[in-house]
């Protein structure tokens, strides 16, 4: 604000009739500091109106009794107007920006939806995923919100969804499989990444394989537009119940070949049987135990002392190393290495 000469002279001649009590008054009036002497206090206000201008009060003689003058009181009404303006236009320029990021997230639908038609059903499941996305993010205005924004975004790169698609394992939706234990697995893999549901949805989406796989490609919406979709889809179609005793017969019938294997290849295969049972780890490692024909091996892994399948598997990797090689047939005479006929 202009100040003119004679305003500041005004101002002054009327700072110099009040006391020090009174310019504390004053100064508290413009929240400034009431520290200091007489001329200390002038010089603060006189500063003040230098960059603010002059208000009601003012004006107000040291008794009371002198009365605003018209110009005053127009000043005093103009001044919260002034402000009420400003803030409206501030309200007015953020709902400019959010409709403005609502458009963009129009336009890039748009294009989702012009591309699917040009280039064929393979394009269907990424549109999907990008218009549930958009109808799910708000617009945001802050620079921390607009910082998760873009950690939203960067789950969209290729690199990130092969990362945490790689930690997901294969669901091909044929009988050995648990479709529990794997949603779970994603379920817990989204988790620990923060991924977030669209995300899943391409990672999980793309470790489906064989009748899975054939399944989720004639899918409608609900079962390619989210993961908690996918999810429910995949449970009510493929939680087979399949009965104990044809699962226990499998593994039961699988044996360990040293000559052919090591006991991690057969240890592996085997607890893919016991995939779907949800056994305890102690009922998992006595089955491990009786598919292992050597007695005096059997009789080794019984006396190891642990509940825990992780331990187990370490002690026998290290007992059974170097077992199978003296039972390998040479492939010139036939005959098992290390004997003598």
């Amino acid at each position: 604000m202009v100040r003119t000469r004679a305003q500041e002279h005004m101002d002054r001649a009327y700072l110099d009739k009040l006391t020090q009590e009174q310019l504390q008054e004053e100064a508290t009036k413009y929240g400034l500091s009431t520290e200091g002497n007489w001329n200390t206090l002038i010089d603060a206000i006189m500063s003040h109106l230098e960059h603010h201008g002059p208000v009601e009060e003012l004006l107000r003689g040291a008794s009371g009794s002198q009365q605003p003058t018209g110009t005053t009181k127009k000043l005093a009404k103009t001044l919260p107007a002034r402000r009420e303006s400003q803030e409206a236009a501030d309200v007015l320029r953020q709902m400019l920006t959010a409709i403005q990021q609502q458009q963009q997230q129009l336009g890039q639908i748009l294009q989702l939806l012009a591309e699917q038609r040009a280039e064929g059903p393979e394009r269907q499941q990424q549109a999907s995923v990008a218009r549930a996305t958009a109808e799910s993010t708000p617009p945001r205005a802050s620079p921390a919100d607009e910082g998760g924004r873009r950690s939203t975004e960067s789950w969209t790169s290729g690199s990130a969804l092969q990362a945490l698609a790689h930690q997901i394992p294969e669901f091909a939706g044929v009988e050995e499989d648990n479709v529990h234990s794997w949603v779970r697995r994603v379920d817990k893999v989204a988790q620990v990444h923060g991924a977030t549901d669209a995300a899943t949805l391409l990672a999980a989406s793309s470790r489906l394989t064989k009748t899975a796989r054939r399944w989720f490609d004639v899918q409608g919406d609900a079962a390619v537009e989210s993961w908690i979709g996918l999810r429910s889809e995949l449970i009510k179609i493929f939680d087979r119940k399949i009965p104990f005793y044809r699962s226990m017969q499998k593994i039961e019938m699988r044996k360990w070949l040293p000559a052919k294997e090591t006991f991690d290849d057969y240890a592996i295969e085997e607890l893919a049987l016991m995939h779907r049972l949800d056994l305890p780890e102690n009922d998992k490692i006595q089955l491990l135990v009786s598919g292992i024909q050597q007695l005096s091996l059997r009789a080794t892994a019984l006396s190891l002392t642990t509940d825990s399948l992780d331990a187990f598997l370490d002690r026998m990797r290290t007992i059974t190393q170097g077992t199978g090689e003296g039972e390998k047939r040479s492939p010139a005479t036939g005959q098992v290495e290390g004997q003598h006929l």
